[in-house]
């Protein structure tokens, strides 16, 4: 909000996802139109990822893009 960088479509991910159960979700990478990232337990993916779609296609954006992650240990200096 202070940067004002994100948009409407990042902002309809967002709360679409948490509200389909996401533990969190935000705007990353910049925005202007960037990347969000929501967190969740496997057995949610595709319940958020079909509230996303469908709060995008309510309000007339494009069909969104998904990418799957699965978190990793943390960076650590090799030895």
């Amino acid at each position: 909000d202070d940067f004002e960088v994100s948009c409407i479509e990042l902002d309809t991910a967002v709360d679409a996802a948490r509200r389909a159960g996401a533990l969190g979700a935000r705007m990353v990478g910049g925005g202007f139109g960037g990347s969000a990232i929501g967190l969740c337990g496997l057995t949610r993916v595709a319940a958020i990822a079909a509230a996303v779609t469908a709060a995008a296609a309510r309000h007339g954006f494009p069909a969104p893009g998904f990418l799957r992650a699965a978190p990793a240990g943390a960076a650590h200096r090799c030895r």
